[in-house]
């Protein structure tokens, strides 16, 4: 298999070889797939970097002695949408292996 990087820096070299080989994928899909996937693991990424920002914030506030119930709050809705994106992630992963 094919590293997709390397069909994405050289679509048309790769797409030549497979013709030569007689070879039928639908790269343009494969290409499309990887681009939602690389989509979805930057927002989830940064989903991740916001829950680690809120977790920090909730551990001062506590040490603190203040009320972070709405920082908790914040943090559950981000882990929400992380949860939210995971099967799309698990989906595209499974299409493009």
């Amino acid at each position: 298999m094919l590293d997709l990087k390397l069909i994405r820096e050289n679509t048309d070299s790769v797409k030549a070889g497979l013709k030569a080989k007689n070879v039928t994928v639908d790269l343009d899909l494969l290409l499309e797939l990887d681009k939602k996937r690389r989509g979805i693991v930057q927002a989830v990424d940064e989903l991740r970097s916001q829950v680690n920002a809120a977790n920090d914030e909730i551990g001062r506030l506590i040490k603190e002695k203040k009320d972070a119930k709405e920082k908790i709050g914040t943090m559950k809705d981000i882990a929400r949408r992380i949860d939210q994106l995971q099967p799309q992630l698990s989906e595209l992963d499974d299409k493009i292996a």
